[in-house]
């Protein structure tokens, strides 16, 4: 799942939004640890059934020459929850030195749709079932696959909404909250994660990752207002949350992606540059899994022989009694 519109979509984090939470938060909240801000903004997100996202990014990208390219983009997310079942969309679009990329998703009831069109691999339509999705998106829970700057098959537009980004982050970077900060005259809550050394870095995580993520996340509303990554004390990534609109009036069938005129969906794994990525991936969840398995087995055997021994140790001391 190296392909392209993947490692676009990695770029984009979704902020959650806070209607349930702003009453409480309007003098703002003191946090004891990262985790206490995760499950306020968590708690806050489960509430959010009907919004739209607008986001800005602005990447750096270094070339062999020195020199550094500039992309340019914005994103609108769209996220509708209706009858149990919730509903996202991801439109973006983004300026390159090659040409215009155009990026939609979709994720539903019945997986993940993507369509990608751009000089780079030309036009995609691709389709992760919801078994495919689930079972990559355990692979990146356990394998230690960071949804906040790598997906794999996590690239539904839900992927970052509220704690589940600082918590993706954390399994490959410590986090600590920094000096608070105002952005764009709202006063925020800085995290600041720097990447753990290279030997804890879990399995499925890439080489050549920012040294340090930063997040920025309003103190009375608890939105991610900012996000950039650095490498080397320098600025690569710039993500800036723009507006949103709580109870936007979404409808589920304007939300629904649909293959274009001649084009028809093709399953993902079927798809030469999404295939070799989601087939490694799967291997080593396998593998994990079934080590997972044998080290249950080798707990049960050992509970086993303890309660046998135990058991033995008893009856000789009542035989020697007698």
């Amino acid at each position: 799942m190296k392909s392209f519109p993947l490692v676009i979509l990695s770029l984009l984090p979704f902020s959650s939004a806070v209607a349930q939470a702003r009453a409480q938060a309007e003098q703002g909240q003191d946090f004891r640890s990262v985790q206490e801000l995760v499950d306020a903004v968590d708690k806050a997100q489960n509430k959010l059934d009907d919004v739209r996202l607008m986001l800005e990014i602005v990447r750096q990208v270094p070339t062999e020459g020195g020199k550094t390219l500039k992309l340019r983009g914005n994103a609108t997310i769209r996220v509708l929850k209706k009858g149990g079942s919730k509903f996202a969309r991801m439109d973006l679009e983004l300026k390159t030195p090659v040409g215009p990329i155009q990026l939609q998703s979709y994720q539903g009831p019945g997986g993940l749709w993507i369509h990608y069109a751009g000089e780079l691999r030309g036009e995609s339509w691709l389709h992760y079932s919801k078994e495919l999705c689930d079972r990559l998106e355990k692979a990146s829970k356990v394998l230690g696959s960071s949804g906040g700057l790598q997906q794999s098959g996590g690239s539904a537009p839900t992927s970052f909404l509220g704690g589940s980004l600082i918590t993706s982050l954390s399994r490959s970077y410590d986090v600590s909250f920094g000096k608070p900060m105002a952005i764009d005259g709202v006063a925020c809550y800085r995290l600041v994660f720097t990447l753990k050394k290279q030997s804890e870095v879990p399995l499925l995580m890439p080489r050549g990752r920012p040294t340090q993520v930063q997040l920025f996340i309003g103190q009375k509303d608890l939105l991610l207002r900012k996000r950039i990554e650095l490498q080397g004390g320098k600025v690569y990534l710039e993500i800036k949350f723009l507006g949103i609109k709580v109870q936007a009036g979404l409808k589920k069938e304007d939300l629904i992606l649909k293959a274009g005129r001649g084009a028809q969906f093709m399953d993902a794994r079927k798809d030469r540059l999404s295939a070799n990525m989601i087939q490694e991936t799967l291997a080593r969840l396998a593998e994990w899994e079934a080590d997972q398995s044998q080290k249950e087995k080798e707990k049960e055997a050992a509970a086993a022989s303890g309660r046998t021994g135990t058991g033995a140790s008893k009856a000789a001391d009542g035989d020697g009694k007698r």
